[in-house]
């Protein structure tokens, strides 16, 4: 690790670029030096804190996605009792709910005391752990149909100090020792949405950006919400192979010319952050979901699916008149009130073991 840092080190101080602010190092500084979140690497905030007051502005847009890399590598080379390797991470995505679960276990032995001292200390040391776990656990969630969150990272520097946010509010879900009494099982979740979700990191508007109205004549009638069905393959647009939809945070919508209908700045930011883009579910029974798409929906079914990680959706001619003509369906758009009926893919969403023994 050591020689990771001073690597890293000679090669900020080789660099000389641009200057930052004194008032940009500033705000870093509770960010790396937050104890809470990133507990026992002291030399690594003040490591990337010291880069920061460098003014090194060239190789600044890398700090965060370096750290939390390091972050993980110090987990590997950490001298506490439980260490990464002897834990067990689960981790969940259940888009219907809008929740993230993480799933974590470790043997109560690791903690070199006996019940039930060895199970409080397990857990205790665990929850210490829980900053890093959560932070290398999100990593790899889909934002929109081009970047993951670790990606957004490299791209917002204030989406760290987000996440902290989002973690400090997640909730502990249980803690039991395993039938065998020999693992402690800890869960935690995390809203995706809502004032404290993974989303609301990156909702930055303030105000809706309008929905394109099509000019013309174009029968149409009052929706209360919309209803996509994209089960099984559709085809991608640009590519000559078919591929199933994925859920994303923020997918965009667009008509068969590729203009955007509707994507996270045409949204109501008070909606997006209450309830997310869009309602992801398996399930054909719409009744669940009568609160946000109402009784008389439009429902209609994708014409291709766009986009790197194939969470965006191309909706047919029809469907796009009907919903732009009318200031009510606009709206209704601009208000999230949408329910994307999918197919799994398989293996996304289920459990995925993240650190193994």
């Amino acid at each position: 690790m050591t020689k990771i840092i001073i690597y890293i080190d000679n090669l900020l101080l080789r660099e000389r670029g641009r200057k930052i602010s004194v008032k940009a190092a500033e705000s870093l500084r509770p960010v790396m030096q937050e104890k809470k979140v990133f507990s026992g690497k002291r030399n690594l905030r003040l490591f990337f804190y010291r880069c920061a007051e460098k003014g090194n502005a060239s190789v600044l847009s890398g700090l965060i996605c370096t750290m939390i890399l390091l972050s993980a590598l110090f987990l590997l080379t950490s001298a506490s009792n439980v260490s990464v390797d002897s834990i067990r991470v689960r981790k969940e995505v259940d888009w219907e709910k809008g929740v993230l679960s993480l799933n974590l276990s470790t043997p109560v032995v690791s903690a070199g005391e006996r019940q039930p001292d060895g199970r409080y200390s397990a857990e205790m040391q665990i929850q210490e752990m829980m900053p890093d776990i959560f932070i290398s656990s999100v990593l790899d969630l889909r934002i929109d149909s081009y970047y993951t969150l670790g990606d957004m990272l490299q791209r917002e520097r204030n989406g760290l100090s987000g996440l902290k946010k989002v973690m400090i509010g997640g909730k502990k879900e249980y803690a039991c020792l395993s039938e065998d009494l020999n693992n402690i099982i800890v869960s935690y979740s995390y809203p995706l949405y809502g004032e404290k979700g993974i989303a609301c990191v990156f909702i930055r508007h303030e105000r809706a950006n309008p929905v394109r109205r099509i000019l013309g004549f174009v029968p149409s009638r009052d929706y209360t919400g919309l209803v996509i069905y994209v089960k099984g393959e559709y085809m991608m647009h640009g590519k000559d192979s078919p591929g199933m939809l994925n859920p994303v945070l923020f997918p965009t919508l667009y008509d068969v010319n590729m203009n955007v209908i509707l994507d996270k700045h045409t949204c109501d930011p008070g909606y997006l952050k209450r309830w997310g883009m869009a309602l992801y579910t398996e399930s054909l029974n719409e009744i669940p979901f009568t609160r946000r798409i109402g009784i008389d929906p439009l429902r209609t079914t994708a014409n291709r699916i766009f986009g790197k990680h194939n969470g965006d959706i191309i909706l047919p001619d029809d469907a796009v008149k009907k919903l732009t003509k009318r200031e009510s369906n606009r709206r209704m758009l601009q208000e999230c009130r949408i329910l994307i009926i999918y197919e799994k893919e398989h293996g996304d969403g289920e459990p995925v073991l993240i650190q193994n023994e």
